[in-house]
């Protein structure tokens, strides 16, 4: 048998690393085609659900330099500032938040529970000041132009026992008429 003069044969490995990257591109082939069809028919929708924007103002007044939430005596008191009603990507919806407690919580009702409550939001109570909140709802569950939607915001306290509260109702005027289900 003769040998090659101590030359490798590469053209194997070669021929490995270019099936590899065949490999590589049909499976990024078939994964982008799976994902264009699912889009296609409807599975995933990318039409914009509705969100509610709320601002709430917390005010804290101790009566013996503790903090509230945390044993002080002390009163506190909330207040919606604003509400405003959005459309968002179902992307960039909120599934709901948790901070422990003590914390300022938020929710949405539509149609006294009849319609559904939104996911809740929650941020951490850090005393006096304005806290920002966007809710968002359950799939099929969104507020219809017409609905009477209860926004209701907490301040509760390292126990989960509500400090204050305070609630404003809003008739959602965007999207289709009708409790469409």
């Amino acid at each position: 048998m003769r040998r090659s003069g101590g030359r490798r044969r590469s053209g194997g490995r070669r021929m490995r690393e270019r099936m590899k990257n065949k490999n590589i591109f049909a499976f990024l082939g078939v994964t982008a085609a799976v994902f264009g069809l699912i889009f296609a028919s409807g599975c995933v929708s990318l039409e914009e659900v509705p969100v509610v924007k709320l601002q709430a103002k917390v005010e804290v007044s101790s009566t013996d330099g503790g903090e509230a939430g945390q044993g002080g005596e002390s009163g506190v008191a909330v207040e919606i500032v604003s509400v405003e009603q959005d459309t968002v990507s179902p992307l960039e919806s909120p599934k709901g938040s948790s901070a422990g407690f003590p914390s300022v919580d938020a929710k949405a009702i539509i149609n006294s529970g009849a319609g559904g409550v939104s996911y809740w939001a929650t941020e951490k109570f850090k005393g006096s000041g304005t806290y920002d909140f966007v809710l968002g709802f359950d799939r099929g569950r969104e507020p219809k132009k017409g609905d009477a939607v209860k926004v209701v915001v907490r301040v509760v306290d390292e126990r989960g026992g509500v400090l204050a509260s305070a609630a404003q109702v809003v008739i959602w005027e965007l999207g289709n008429e009708g409790n469409e289900k």
